[in-house]
């Protein structure tokens, strides 16, 4: 321990004394000026680098000790370690995807690039530079890793004043220069990685990130871009990147944009096949829906997160946000109404007979199939769900069934958002047993969690413990354990955000026969004060 104090307090002095990025380090500027500030900022971010060396190389020791232990222990060889990214995750208190990109990028540095680490660790290089390095040649081979450390050893300037951006081109042109056979190769891996993930940003909108193959992305920036130009021309009001946004929306979901006539023809898309009902849950109160003015009240959208309420009533009333209205000119004379025509006898569908033949048994066997009314597909149905008025949790379920029933399953997805693994924002795969069912846990509301699958896997592969918080503590914490130590908690999310001047406990013992609050539901079937029960 004594050593490990020691080798921070070294770093921290040489981050002051030494520092690179300004003229005159801490010790040689005049207290109170101006120059004094910016020496501390420059010596602060030398000691982040500094120390970044020293985690990189400490993640690397806890792996190959954790592997250790699990050898002492009798694991077998091939899941020897296997949770190593998952514990520094909670040592950390980070997620386990940074964790795991953490960890590859301090092996790549410590096994294959000694002189970048180096400059790391001597404050030449930042955090952010060293970390972009590594992980551009993520899946290459050690040797393509070696060269491209030994030529920035040899040009130790060739990396000041790059952005990251430009830091990943240039280690991506040597690594390519490197080992040209294994390009295809990496491209193939490349290609087999493309995902679509999804960020909220606030204010009712999202990040929507897609990783594509370079042609498919170019082509679709074309189709957008020549889209939105195109209702420029004709007159529309958005900026050009909304109406890019827009139309990404209607290639997706399918329908008419507001500036074609209804009658064009459009190629269905996926998700509107026959059968096919998009179903996005949407928790909101009821004072939300019935008050005009509550505009301090929030909803929340499955997937995505804490919502202002206003946004979806007035998504619901046809005026979402930053919907374009143009202007009315009252001062112009009104234009005179035609009279209309006498409207024709309305017609009926070829194959239905007609009034006076519908007892004809024939016609109406061999009658061709009725055109089905618009309004017949329904599209969204509500599912009423209660929370409770003070602690603001949904009110829970109960099964006798080991397995999670669907409505069950929905229910604890819309409580829990994301992955209850502390740190972990993934979204939901599975719904787990917390105390598992061989040790007598119940599948009810309070004894499962939603987790994403590697968390869920990894729970599997003990002994980690996952432990609910008794009702004398706090209500719907969970605690994890990892095997070797490391520990955090999650708590249960409030399906109600409180409002300012509430206090709402976690848990009111004093008043268990309070009703609970209603709360307007996701897209569903079912309709009951508890949610579905299936």
């Amino acid at each position: 321990m004594r050593d490990v104090l020691a080798e921070i307090l070294g770093r921290a002095v040489i981050a002051l004394t030494d520092t690179i990025a300004v003229t005159r380090p801490l010790n040689a500027t005049q207290p109170g000026s101006s120059e004094e500030a910016l020496a501390v900022v420059a010596g602060i971010d030398q000691l982040r680098s500094s120390l970044a060396a020293m985690d990189s190389t400490w993640q690397v020791t806890a792996e190959q000790r954790i592997r250790q232990a699990d050898a002492a222990r009798n694991v077998p060889e091939k899941n020897q370690g296997h949770g190593v990214s998952s514990e520094l995750a909670l040592a950390r208190r980070v997620s386990p995807h940074s964790s795991s990109l953490s960890l590859s990028s301090a092996r790549r540095l410590v096994s294959h690039m000694p002189a970048t680490l180096e400059y790391l660790s001597s404050g030449l290089i930042t955090e952010r530079t060293a970390h972009a390095i590594a992980r551009t040649l993520d899946g290459s081979d050690p040797s393509v890793c070696t060269e491209v450390d030994d030529w920035i050893a040899e040009n130790p300037t060739r990396l000041d004043g790059l952005g990251t951006r430009r830091t990943r081109q240039l280690v991506r042109e040597l690594s390519q220069q490197a080992d040209p056979s294994e390009s295809r190769a990496r491209a193939e891996r490349a290609a087999r990685a493309r995902n679509v993930t999804m960020q909220p940003v606030g204010d009712g909108m999202a990040r929507i990130t897609a990783v594509l193959r370079a042609l498919d992305a170019t082509a679709v920036m074309k189709t957008l871009d020549a889209a939105a130009t195109s209702q420029k021309t004709a007159g529309a009001r958005d900026s050009h990147q909304a109406l890019q946004a827009d139309n990404l929306v209607t290639l997706v979901l399918g329908g008419a944009r507001e500036d074609e006539p209804s009658n064009t023809t459009h190629r269905p898309s996926p998700s509107r096949e026959p059968g096919f009902r998009l179903d996005v849950g949407v928790i909101i109160t009821d004072r939300a829906l019935l008050c005009s003015e509550a505009d301090g009240e929030i909803a929340r959208i499955e997937g995505y997160g804490p919502i202002p309420a206003h946004i979806i009533t007035d998504t619901m009333s046809g005026a979402p946000p930053g919907m374009l209205i143009a202007p009315r000119v009252d001062d112009e004379p009104p234009l005179p109404t035609p009279q209309a025509p006498p409207s024709p006898e309305p017609q009926k569908p070829p194959g239905i007979p007609a009034d006076d033949d519908w007892g004809d048994i024939d016609a109406m066997e061999n009658a061709h199939p009725v055109e089905q009314h618009p309004d017949i597909e329904v599209t969204a149905v509500f599912r009423r769900l209660y929370t409770h008025p003070r602690t603001g949790e949904l009110v829970a379920m109960e099964s006798r069934a080991r397995a999670f029933p669907a409505g069950l399953k929905r229910m604890i997805s819309w409580r829990d958002e994301t992955c209850r693994t502390p740190w972990c924002n993934a979204r939901i795969r599975h719904i787990d047993h917390i105390v598992s069912v061989a040790s007598g846990g119940p599948t009810n509301y309070d004894n499962g969690q939603g987790l994403c699958e590697r968390c869920n896997y990894l729970k599997e592969h003990g002994p980690w413990h996952v432990t609910p918080a008794m009702a004398a503590e706090r209500s719907g914490q969970i605690t994890w354990e990892s095997p070797h130590g490391a520990r955090g908690a999650s708590g249960t999310p409030h399906s109600e955000s409180p409002r300012p001047g509430d206090r709402r406990p976690a848990a009111d013992p004093a008043h268990p026969g309070d009703p609970p609050s209603p709360a307007i539901g996701p897209p569903g079937t079912d309709e009951s004060p508890t949610g579905p029960d299936d």
